[in-house]
């Protein structure tokens, strides 16, 4: 049986290597939302019965909670440390699950998903067919949760298959966005409509040419 590993952390750098590690590692990623508290962390621990969690340092006190018998390490541990020389080794099959992700319970009550590797790829894959012009393998902004199947397949794994450079955004803050947007001048962005109306009405952006944006 696969192990399952917990990743704790906003979107980022560390979450991002952290979580395609241990899916390319043969291990399932369980994705936990960032607002969860303690106790809700203590008890995703059990239910999807994690053989470890890897947080990012600032959510220390929410992994209080986890007992011995999860392998606990921070994310800047983890880059820290030197590869396994078997990682290469590893036989990943396109059918094994790669990670669990948590639903908001639109259609019932908010439970995990489990996405195989071939459910990830197939998301990039969809957006790359339909239409969408990706060859120049520009700049991506992501400013999306990376928990959820928009975040995970299309905000993060669909640009790195595609080779791009990937600006992340820990989450969504109007304060900062303005500023990021103009200093990386991204090509693409994954977002929802309320982000798109964002800048439509944002006062700092009114004249300025988003022409860059595809």
């Amino acid at each position: 049986m696969k192990k399952h590993i917990g990743i704790l952390a906003p979107n980022g750098y560390s979450f991002a290597v952290c979580s395609i590690g241990v899916m390319a590692y043969g291990c399932v990623a369980v994705l936990l939302p960032p607002q969860l508290d303690k106790q809700m962390v203590f008890g995703c621990s059990k239910k999807y019965d994690l053989a470890g969690l890897i947080y990012a340092p600032l959510f220390t006190e929410k992994v209080e909670l986890i007992t011995k018998d999860v392998f606990l390490a921070d994310s800047n541990t983890i880059l820290q440390t030197t590869a396994d020389k078997d990682y290469t080794n590893k036989n990943v099959d396109k059918d094994d699950s790669a990670c669990i992700i948590m639903t908001g319970g639109t259609t019932g009550k908010a439970k995990g998903v489990v996405l195989s590797n071939d459910n990830i790829n197939c998301g990039a894959y969809q957006c790359e067919v339909s239409g969408l012009n990706f060859k120049d393998r520009g700049t991506w902004l992501d400013i999306m949760p990376p928990f959820i199947v928009y975040g995970v397949g299309n905000g993060l794994h669909l640009p790195l298959s595609m080779g791009m450079k990937v600006i992340l955004m820990p989450k969504f803050d109007p304060t900062k966005f303005d500023e990021i947007l103009l200093k990386h001048k991204p090509n693409y962005m994954a977002g929802v409509p309320s982000h798109y109306g964002y800048l439509l009405e944002s006062k700092k952006l009114e004249g300025v040419d988003l022409s860059f944006i595809k």
